[in-house]
């Protein structure tokens, strides 16, 4: 039976939706061969080479296990970074569908796990309330489209500074947790630059005063990250209230 938002809405509270059909649910559905097991393959690639050109066929879903990707669209203009755990290619449901977008290794190696499409969907759509997987991975994928989209209208240093701080909780999730977030050592300053619509000299001066301030700790191209001490002091406003 098809179940619309609305239905969705009225079941569960958005509570519930994260606790049940969050990302690590996800995967573990994903990977459990007790119900309608997948079969997987693994890919390994190199830096600079394509898990996904532009006007590629979506027929798989690739799940990142480690490496990180950065995702351009057409322009070659730098939408957004995924790291370990993230999972591409779930956002559209069709078969027969192009990509409109490209993704790049830029990290060593990268290794994730390939899925057909159609069996990932048809196990989800096989479990009761499946649907509720898409629904929340959408919602996440919008979330942090929306998250960018907002750091854009910021001032330059609290731009800055939000970006760090977002790229680095997307990367240090899955990290070990610390007083500090570890800034991803595959993005460098020209491609924090693009993802930022700056300079790459704006960028350098603008981490350089961070660094002196005591808000940021770099050490050839690692960048830890104190997230109070950078939140209080530029005075990033919480973007949900901007």
């Amino acid at each position: 039976m098809r179940i619309n938002m609305q239905e969705m809405r009225e079941m569960y509270s958005d509570v519930a939706v994260e606790d049940q059909f969050n990302t690590n649910e996800l995967l573990n559905l994903l990977e459990d061969a007790n119900i309608s097991p997948l079969e997987c393959k693994t890919i390994r690639l190199k830096k600079h080479e394509m898990l996904i050109t532009e006007g590629d066929d979506s027929e798989h879903i690739y799940v990142i296990e480690e490496g990180n990707l950065m995702m351009t669209d057409c322009q070659s203009k730098m939408i957004d970074f995924f790291f370990e755990q993230d999972i591409i290619g779930l956002t559209k449901f069709l078969f027969n569908d192009q990509s409109k977008l490209s993704f790049e290794v830029i990290s060593e190696e990268l290794v994730v796990k390939k899925f057909k499409k159609e069996d990932v969907i048809e196990k989800i759509m096989n479990k009761q309330e499946g649907y509720f997987f898409h629904y929340q991975h959408m919602h996440k994928e919008i979330e942090r489209m929306q998250e960018k989209e907002k750091i854009l209208r910021l001032p330059t240093e609290e731009r800055i500074g939000r970006a760090l701080l977002l790229l680095g909780n997307n990367y240090h999730n899955w990290k070990q947790k610390q007083s500090f977030l570890v800034f991803p050592q595959a993005i460098n300053r020209k491609m924090l630059a693009n993802y930022t619509s700056l300079t790459q000299n704006t960028i350098t001066k603008v981490l350089q005063k961070f660094e002196c301030s005591g808000l940021i700790r770099s050490n050839r191209r690692m960048i830890h990250i104190y997230p109070e001490k950078l939140e209080a002091g530029i005075g990033i406003k919480t973007l949900e209230n901007s």
